[in-house]
């Protein structure tokens, strides 16, 4: 049996620092998650449009909605707002997400309850 190596002792601050930033990175991520469910859920249609840039997309099945205005819209009109006067719940599954640098994917599904 072969034990590798970790970080040389002069490497470990660093190396800890980048894992707990990664950590960080993640957490941050699934609050993002749960927050624009939660936004949606409560009829708060400029707080889950605040979550997107400008120039974002938010993917529903095989719909996208292209810009922040058309984000807003998926919850301040239509059937949405139906589905709110009947209770609707968004429940989320526990996201996988890949942190690489300055980038990430997350991956979770979702079951829209009403």
């Amino acid at each position: 049996m072969t034990v590798e190596a970790g970080p040389d002792i002069h490497e470990r601050p660093a190396a800890l620092e980048a894992r707990l930033q990664e950590l960080v990175d993640i957490q941050e991520i699934t609050q993002l998650l749960t927050f624009v469910s939660s936004a949606a859920d409560a009829g708060q249609a400029d707080a889950f449009a605040a979550q997107w840039l400008p120039e974002g997309t938010y993917n529903v099945g095989e719909r996208t909605f292209a810009g922040r205005d058309n984000v807003r819209r998926v919850v301040a009109e239509g059937r949405h707002v139906e589905y709110m006067s009947e209770d609707c719940a968004h429940l989320l599954t526990p996201p996988h997400i890949r942190v690489d640098g300055d980038t990430a994917t997350a991956v979770n599904y979702t079951v829209f309850a009403i």
